[in-house]
Formats: C-alpha cells, structure tokens, sequence
C-alpha cells in the first residue's frame, strides 16, 4: 500500500524551491575543508613558536582543551537526546500505522 500526501505527511515545497544543482561539487567542497583545515593548522603553528607571533602559555592549551573536552561531551549529549526524542517519535507513529491496519 503506497500512501500519498494526504496521509498526513509533512509539505515537500521547501525541497522543490532548491536550486536545480548545487554550485560546489563534493570534490569542491573536500578541497576548500582541507585547505581551510591546512590553513588553520599553520596559522596556530606559527602562533605558538617562541619564535613566531605570540608564544601562548601552557595555561592557555590546558584551557583550550578542557573546553574542546566539554563542547564535545555537551554536544554529544544533546544530539543524542536529539535522535532519541525523534526515534521514539518515529516508533510512535510507526506503530500507531501498523495498529490502523
């Protein structure tokens, strides 16, 4: 049984209204990150040289990656309520469609 839009399904006119195609390729795209990710790289480099632009204390990176450490941990943990609330939801519907048949 194929069931149509008027099953109740959310309105599509959102996808339509994209572009035909989208103006980067995915080769594009991984070229642009990594060069934006090897760009980054050497700049914090160059930042932490004693002799480059500014020596940055070891206070600083023992900061810096207790934050790194705390923005993933909070992250983590919302996406994954995130997905759990929209997966018990899609069971929810699931099985309420296969009870209606």
């Amino acid at each position: 049984m194929i069931v149509g839009s008027e099953a109740g399904y959310p309105d599509a006119g959102w996808i339509q209204a994209l572009p035909k195609q989208f103006w980067l390729s995915g080769v594009q795209m991984v070229f642009f990150a990594s060069l934006s990710a090897a760009a980054s790289y050497v700049i914090v480099s160059l930042c932490t040289l004693d002799v480059g632009i500014y020596c940055w204390p070891d206070s600083w990176w023992a900061n810096w990656w207790f934050f790194n450490l705390i923005f993933a941990a909070v992250t983590g943990g919302i996406a994954t309520v995130w997905f759990l609330i929209g997966c018990f939801r899609d069971l929810h519907a699931l099985f309420r469609r296969l009870s209606a048949t």
